[in-house]
């Protein structure tokens, strides 16, 4: 099921300024209630499914060495109900980390579930399951939690390495004055990321990536052009000598890795017209080039700071 993007949303995009990019403890009441959908669209494509939820609910409870997820688990004729239960406990559950194993433990039956039949005539199926892990993932983007389902497990975004060096330090260096357009088309690069607008994320990058050249060349007093494009601000900043001359060669394989790794995707890929097809810009590429942007933005205002 495709997600429908609400004017509510995009007023809260709007309105969000938010220090970090996500949170990890807790999961807003909304995102719960979709997970329940979530769980009972897997649940309903399994080719056999009477007993799912009680093997789960069970599953869950000999892990947590409890008899019920739920306190006074939801009865109907003295018969427990285990989708209720199930569904309670995603509601309710002040663990993050519990919610968490119910999720995955779902799409993990349901990914057993497919490949333990193999049937060709539910090939459908798999197709099912996928869009029902890719809606999870634009879930937890959309709510700014910190988790994919990814390799059939829940991972932390920042136990990728470059969150914790680059993303997270250079939200907390930009918040300083003189840095609020650099800011702002970051946190737009990201925001679009996280909704899918993968082109729009591309072209903020390289906004902001401009902007944090123009800001060091005002705070140095280097001219340039009013409209200097990044090549341009690039040769600027090289002769200024952003970085000791003994480092010219790291500096030019710098300025190759920069003009190739932000310039060169985001040229071919976002400023020219799609065609008769729209292009597809994948997502490793943007998380490549929103990580790249930002080590690069740290690394620019850190040597600016020993330059006269």
């Amino acid at each position: 099921m495709s997600i429908y993007d609400s004017f509510s949303k995009r007023l809260a995009r709007s309105k969000k300024h938010d220090q970090d990019i996500y949170t990890y403890d807790t999961l807003p009441e909304r995102l719960r209630t979709q997970i329940v959908f979530i769980i009972g669209d897997a649940v309903n494509n399994l080719i056999q499914q009477p007993d799912t939820y009680k093997e789960m609910v069970t599953i869950l409870c000999r892990e947590y060495g409890q008899f019920c997820l739920v306190p006074n688990p939801p009865m109907m004729y003295g018969n427990r109900l285990y989708k209720d239960e199930m569904n309670n406990f995603v509601l309710t559950e002040n663990d993050t980390f519990k919610v968490l194993d119910a999720i995955e433990l779902v799409l993990r039956y349901s990914l057993g579930n497919i490949a333990a039949y193999d049937l060709p005539k539910d090939h459908y199926r798999r197709q099912k399951v996928d869009s029902i892990i890719a809606e999870l993932n634009e879930r937890f983007k959309e709510h700014g939690v910190g988790y994919q389902f990814e390799e059939n497990t829940i991972i932390r975004i920042d136990s990728q390495f470059t969150h914790a060096v680059a993303i997270k330090p250079v939200l907390s260096l930009l918040q300083k004055k003189g840095y609020e357009a650099v800011n702002k088309e970051f946190m737009s690069a990201f925001e679009h990321f996280k909704h899918g607008r993968n082109a729009s994320a591309m072209n903020e990058c390289l906004k902001a990536y401009e902007s944090t050249m123009k800001v060091i060349c005002i705070n140095k007093g280097w001219s340039y052009s009013k409209s200097a494009t990044a090549s341009s601000l690039i040769e600027v900043c090289v002769s200024n000598g952003l970085v000791p001359d003994y480092w010219l060669s790291h500096l030019q394989g710098l300025k190759s890795v920069l003009a190739s790794s932000i310039l060169t995707p985001r040229n071919k890929e976002s400023s020219h017209g799609a065609g008769p097809e729209p292009k597809e810009i994948p997502c490793h590429l943007v998380s490549y080039m929103v990580n790249v942007t930002a080590s690069t933005i740290l690394f620019m205002i850190a040597a600016s700071e020993h330059v006269g």
